[in-house]
């Protein structure tokens, strides 16, 4: 039984760290004050996080923003890429 609540709660923190980084991605995003909004450490949540989704935290910011960044490119005619960086 504590195995299985163990992994939902791990579950639940990498599910609303992506979240909290889909919701913020324009923002400067802390790791610190995101560990902070789950009540974890800095270093669990890493370890967590990695170890829900196959990538760190610090890669999936990274991802998010270049994808938004293409889409924005190919939708936005008028932006320039130095407006949309």
């Amino acid at each position: 039984m504590q195995k299985t609540k163990t992994l939902n709660l791990h579950s639940k923190i990498a599910n609303d760290t992506l979240y909290y980084i889909y919701k913020y991605i324009d923002t400067d995003i802390n790791i610190d004050d995101l560990a902070k909004e789950f009540k974890v450490s800095k270093f669990h949540l890493h370890k967590v996080f990695k170890e829900q989704m196959q990538a760190n935290i610090y890669e999936t910011i990274k991802s998010i923003r270049l994808q938004k960044a293409s889409s924005l490119l190919l939708s936005n005619q008028h932006s320039t890429i130095t407006q949309i960086s």
